[in-house]
C-alpha cells in the first residue's frame, strides 16, 4: 500500500510538470521509468488517457497508451490507439505493425477477456492537478464530486462506450473486406448516438426497434417482453427476429433479381 502511495504521489508530480510545460522528452522518459518500476498496466491506461483527453494530438502519449494496451492483451484498444498514431503519422512503423499484429490477435482470439479498469483514485488526483483553463464540465468532472465508487463507475461507463465503438468500427472494417452485408440494430428502448451517427457515416442500414417495442408493450405487459434485468424475454426476442426479418427478406429478394 505505501508503494503504491508512493508511485501515485510521483505520477502526480509529473501530470503538474507536464501541466506547466507541455511536456518534453525527458518527461516522457521519466514517466516510461515510473511505469516500468510500477508495473500496474491500469494505472499507466489510466495515466496516458487521461493525457490523451486533455492534451490531444501528442504522437508520444498515444503511442504509450497502445503500448499498455497491448501489454494487459487488449488488442482492440491497442489497435484504435496505433490507428490513431498513424492518422498523424502514416509513416510510424511500430504503428503499422501494431495494427497488424493487434487485428491478428483479435481474429484468432487472443482479445482479453473483460476490460482493463482505471484506475479510479489515481485518477481523481490527476484530474486536480489540471489548470482551470482545462477544467470542463463531463462524466469525470460529476464524478469528483461524488464517491470513489461513484467514481470508478462513471469512468468504467466512458471506457465501456469507447471499447464499444472500436469493436464496432472493428466489425464494419471486417464486415466492408469480406463484403458481408452488415445491419445495426437499436436496443429495444434505446438508440446509442454511436450507433446512429455509424450508421449515417458509414451509410448502414439501421433497424430501430424502439417503435415496435413501445407498440407492443402499449398491447400488452412489459413483463411479457422484458425479464427484470432488463433483458428481453423469449416473447422479445421473438419480435427482434421480426424485425431484422421484415428488413433482410427484401434486401435478399432484391439481390436475387440483380
Amino acid at each position: 500500500m505505501i508503494k503504491y502511495r508512493l508511485f501515485r504521489e510521483d505520477a502526480v508530480l509529473l501530470s503538474k510538470a507536464f501541466c506547466a510545460t507541455g511536456g518534453d522528452n525527458r518527461l516522457y522518459e521519466q514517466l516510461d521509468e515510473l511505469f516500468i518500476k510500477w508495473n500496474d498496466t491500469a494505472a499507466a491506461i489510466t495515466f496516458y488517457s487521461w493525457l490523451n483527453e486533455n492534451y490531444p494530438g501528442d504522437e508520444r502519449t498515444i503511442l504509450r497508451l497502445a503500448r499498455q494496451y497491448k501489454k494487459a492483451c487488449d488488442f482492440i484498444g491497442s489497435v484504435g490507439a496505433y490507428e490513431r498514431v498513424l492518422k498523424i503519422d502514416p509513416a510510424d512503423k511500430e504503428a503499422a505493425e501494431g495494427v497488424s499484429g493487434g487485428k491478428y490477435f483479435i481474429a484468432n482470439g487472443g482479445q482479453r477477456k473483460g476490460l482493463i479498469g482505471r484506475d479510479a483514485d489515481l485518477l481523481r488526483e490527476l484530474e486536480r492537478t489540471l489548470p482551470e483553463s482545462k477544467k470542463t464540465e463531463s462524466v469525470d468532472d460529476a464524478a469528483l464530486k461524488a464517491s470513489a465508487p461513484d467514481l470508478a463507475a462513471a469512468v468504467e461507463r466512458q471506457e465501456n462506450t469507447e471499447i464499444a465503438k472500436a469493436k464496432t468500427a472493428l466489425i464494419c472494417r471486417l464486415c466492408k473486406e469480406r463484403k458481408v452485408r452488415l445491419l445495426l440494430l437499436s436496443y429495444p428502448e434505446l438508440l446509442p448516438g454511436m450507433i446512429k451517427e455509424l450508421a449515417e457515416e458509414r451509410h448502414l442500414e439501421l433497424v430501430d426497434l424502439r417503435g415496435r417495442f413501445t407498440a407492443a408493450v402499449a398491447e400488452g405487459k412489459r413483463s411479457d417482453y422484458f425479464l427484470e434485468d432488463g433483458h428481453c424475454t423469449r416473447q422479445g426476442n421473438a419480435l427482434i427476429a421480426e424485425a431484422v426479418a421484415s428488413r433482410l427478406l427484401p434486401l435478399s429478394s432484391a439481390d436475387k433479381n440483380k
